[in-house]
């Protein structure tokens, strides 16, 4: 069947992404670089999945090479999530749902990593991840939640002082409100996290504004 070729390439595609170490020179006709087999695999898997999005099975495939305790070790499986870009976000939703709370915070982390070196830039470009995961039942995934959330509120600092000096409301202003909420948390841990992260918030936009 053709959706079982298709798994069987991802499943090679991500073996190589996330074991290969190996290099090649590439020389074209004006020039000459070396490239990666892993990398060569990543580009086939972002293509795959532009195409045609990943299925639940293909998902839970990738989540199952990803989680891998020496690859996620090693740094290669953000790796290769940084590499999907955009195409990163049905997994990484996925390893925010599992039942292991590492993967959670692995998603977390992950997905709030910056492609761009000069400004906020994550890559999971919504906030519903972190929405979401502040209200884990886990405590550690909580604060890592919070902590995460924090580049997100001060990156959008003057957007939100904004919209509460108007009075208005939406998903980035019922994030802050979370937040604030945490503040009453029985754990002293995720007490503190929110506090920090309100904190930022205030020194961006004012008393005032707090």
């Amino acid at each position: 069947m053709e959706s079982d070729k298709r798994l069987h390439t991802i499943s090679y595609l991500l073996d190589t992404a996330l074991d290969s170490e190996e290099e090649y020179l590439y020389e074209g006709e004006m020039s000459s670089y070396v490239c990666t087999y892993a990398g060569d695999a990543v580009d086939e898997l972002s293509w795959l999945f532009r195409g045609s999005a990943p299925t639940e099975g293909e998902i839970e495939l990738c989540v199952e090479a990803l989680s891998d305790p020496h690859r996620m070790e090693r740094g290669r499986s953000k790796e290769l999530l940084l590499r999907l870009r955009e195409r990163s976000r049905p997994i990484l939703d996925a390893l925010g749902n599992s039942p292991d709370p590492q993967l959670r915070i692995f998603a977390l982390e992950t997905g709030n990593t910056s492609l761009n070196p000069y400004f906020h830039d994550p890559l999971y470009g919504t906030i519903e991840l972190e929405r979401r995961l502040l209200e884990d039942p886990d405590e550690d995934v909580q604060v890592v939640a919070l902590k995460t959330a924090r580049h997100t509120i001060v990156h959008n600092a003057a957007y939100l002082k904004n919209t509460v000096e108007r009075g208005a409301g939406n998903p980035m202003l019922d994030l802050l409100s979370r937040i604030v909420a945490r503040l009453d948390d029985p754990s002293p841990r995720v007490k503190t996290a929110a506090a920090n992260t309100v904190l930022r918030w205030a020194e961006e936009v004012g008393e005032e504004t707090l």
